[in-house]
């Protein structure tokens, strides 16, 4: 195995929001044909051997990787038998701890359903982010469909943490800009209505997948460019729009305005190449909306790209690591309880966007035969109630919903999910 990894202050925050709730997400493959599951088993022990990542144990703050060895450690493979849906079977696991310590932080399983099945992993999400996972998962896969492609050099692990890539010298942004920009960004929360604290304290989660079909991405990104945005920016917007009218919150004379969240992933602003480096090298942004942002669409999207322009200029992402020290500090002097009113009040998401746009990644080479598509399943963690996760592979867009039914019924999420869903055929009528 390789030397061991310290690990960084953002893999240290999400250890501690396991005390909360289990902070697990999932990515899955959905393949053609039926599973041959003796192959994909076989082929998963070799892809951890070679990419160095058979055992991940955390030893005080370091973390080491040791390869498997020997039969007796072979990973079990879960095979879905139709009983169960592969949203229940992903909402359960989101609710089941990785409270094994010699447990791998990976559960792979193969879900069969008709002509098609899945294969996937459910991991401990403090281990990797999504970047890692969808190299495991191109791993894998390769091992099956191009077996000349699959890589034979374990992958590489971070020799530091979050400093010496992203730190003040490194990246562009200062110390004192960062602690500028965080004092501001937590001023700007005092605007911020709270999710009501009813039902607060349950974190179960459900996950909910929604197919939008063929055909939205060109017009939705022609909508967004139209109107000098992102795509991601358009979901933002979209976004708020549906958790204005859904989420539970307890507006007050003070606290009017919605804040939505957005995972950002930092590798893009290293100046080191982290294309084959496994790790978790997350940031992430707050956009905040005003009650007259939320009753004027075009100007809820143009508060949303002028906030994404902002975060990119004074590089929001990358000062990240500030607020999330704070969080580390407070959360070593808090017991459960006291944290999840810290997190309900300090940082009040009405909701976050996971967008990823497959196009340019290898899952596009293989789509639409044998991938026929890649989901992505991530968690809410203690500072969001929902989270929706767009997901672009050739002309093909869907979105997963992960949401807590404590805060938001079932019921209540199927709505938000057709609102959602119905916002973005609207728009894409409008980019035609």
């Amino acid at each position: 195995g390789s030397a061991p990894a310290p690990i960084n202050v953002f893999q240290r925050l999400v250890r501690q929001w396991d005390r909360i709730h289990p902070y697990n997400a999932a990515q899955v493959l959905k393949l053609a044909g039926s599973a041959d599951a003796a192959r994909l088993g076989a082929a998963w022990q070799t892809t951890l051997e070679a990419l160095g990542l058979g055992r991940v144990k955390l030893n005080g703050p370091r973390v080491s990787h040791h390869v498997l060895n020997g039969d007796a450690e072979r990973y079990a493979i879960a095979v879905g038998d139709g009983q169960v849906s592969l949203c229940e079977f992903l909402s359960s696991e989101l609710n089941r701890p990785f409270d094994d310590e010699n447990e791998p932080p990976f559960r792979p399983f193969i879900h069969c359903e008709g002509g098609h099945h899945y294969a996937g992993i459910i991991y401990h999400h403090w281990v990797a982010d999504s970047v890692s996972i969808r190299m495991v998962l191109r791993e894998w896969f390769y091992r099956i469909y191009a077996p000349g492609r699959a890589r034979t050099r374990p992958l590489k692990h971070p020799a530091n943490g979050y400093w010496s890539i992203f730190g003040a010298g490194r990246a562009n942004w200062g110390w004192t800009d960062g602690l500028l920009t965080s004092v501001r960004w937590s001023s700007r929360n005092r605007r911020v209505a709270r999710i009501v604290s009813s039902g607060y304290g349950d974190f179960s989660a459900r996950f909910d997948l929604h197919p939008l079909g063929e055909g939205l991405v060109d017009p939705l990104l022609s909508f967004a460019r139209s109107n000098g945005a992102t795509l991601n920016d358009l979901f933002l917007a979209v976004g708020a729009e549906v958790c204005n009218r859904y989420v539970p919150l307890a507006r007050t004379r003070r606290r009017t305005d919605l804040a939505m969240g957005t995972i950002v992933d930092l590798r893009a602003y290293s100046k080191q190449d982290l294309s084959d480096t496994f790790g978790l090298f997350l940031g992430f942004t707050n956009t905040l909306f005003r009650p007259d942002d939320l009753v004027d669409f075009p100007r809820l999207l143009r508060r949303a790209a002028a906030q994404s322009i902002l975060h990119k200029q004074t590089g929001l992402p990358l000062s990240s690591p500030v607020r999330m020290l704070a969080a580390l500090a407070v959360g070593k002097y808090y017991g459960r309880k006291r944290l999840i009113e810290f997190y309900r009040k300090r940082v009040p998401l009405a909701g976050g966007i996971s967008n990823v746009n497959l196009n340019r990644s290898w899952a596009a080479e293989f789509h639409p035969a044998p991938l026929l598509d890649y989901i992505r399943v991530s968690p809410t963690g203690p500072m969001m109630p929902l989270v929706f996760t767009p997901t672009t592979l050739g002309k093909q867009m869907h979105f997963g919903l992960t949401y807590r039914p404590s805060i938001i019924a079932p019921e209540k999420a199927g709505e938000m999910a057709r609102e959602f869903a119905g916002r973005l055929r609207e728009l894409a009528d409008a980019g035609n």
